[in-house]
């Protein structure tokens, strides 16, 4: 009997640098049966088209002395906090999307620096909403933030929320890394997530795979748990 033969499916995460040699003979995502490594290339995609988010709690201090670096803050808010949220876990200096709450007038309020430029007078004041599961209608915000792609710093892009509950504030990444490939003539869309790790960038804790869809026809199967291995910020998927 014929010994079932594996498959290796590299998965380029492009907005986190990863490395592959352009001269390699193989081609990004369209492939045959008979190779044995496939390569596809992901795109960041804006909101949660793969069925799976989550949400981390924001711990706000008072002493600004407990921060790397100083920032701006609006004049027209009393009892201002401030939090970071570091895009990378995996490096000892990651980059960071600051944020504030406090008090305009009767109201808590919340500023993130979308624009990473250390300075909230230029940024939108928001009120934050209670969380409503399955209404939709989560108020996106995009933020620029420096991600390092293994040589360098550079800037990079993306969504978050940020919603109320239980008076605490949460947040959570905002964006989907998809990828269309073909194999033997069979497209398929794929969908790479880490709920586990909602606060950050990377996908290098706890990756999963999702098969969104098949010659069109939609599909959403369960998440492929417990297959794929983390090499830095590369998923590996083996087919056993």
């Amino acid at each position: 009997m014929k010994a079932p033969s594996k498959v290796i499916i590299l998965v380029l995460l492009t907005n986190l640098g990863c490395q592959y040699s352009e001269n390699s003979s193989l081609v990004i995502n369209a492939f045959e049966s008979s190779n044995d490594t496939l390569v596809i290339r992901t795109e960041k995609q804006k909101g949660h088209g793969i069925p799976l988010g989550g949400f981390g709690t924001l711990h706000f201090k008072r002493n600004t002395g407990e921060f790397p670096y100083p920032v701006t803050y609006p004049e027209n808010l009393r009892d201002i906090e401030r939090t970071q949220v570091a895009v990378d876990h995996s490096t000892m200096e990651p980059s960071y999307i600051d944020i504030i709450k406090g008090r305009r007038g009767l109201e808590d309020v919340f500023v993130v620096d979308q624009n990473n430029n250390n300075d909230f007078t230029d940024d939108s004041i928001r009120i934050p909403k209670d969380f409503k599961p399955y209404h939709g209608g989560m108020e996106l915000i995009k933020c620029q933030y420096l991600m390092s792609d293994g040589h360098e710093l550079k800037k990079d892009s993306s969504w978050i929320h940020i919603i109320l509950q239980n008076e605490r504030l949460l947040f959570g990444r905002c964006e989907q890394l998809t990828a269309n490939f073909q194999l033997d003539g069979i497209r398929y869309k794929i969908g790479i997530a880490d709920p586990v790790n909602a606060m950050a960038f990377t996908y290098d804790y706890q990756p999963e795979l999702v098969l969104i869809s098949k010659d069109s026809d939609i599909i959403e199967t369960s998440l492929i748990r417990n297959q794929i291995k983390n090499i830095k910020a590369c998923a590996i998927l083996r087919n056993k």
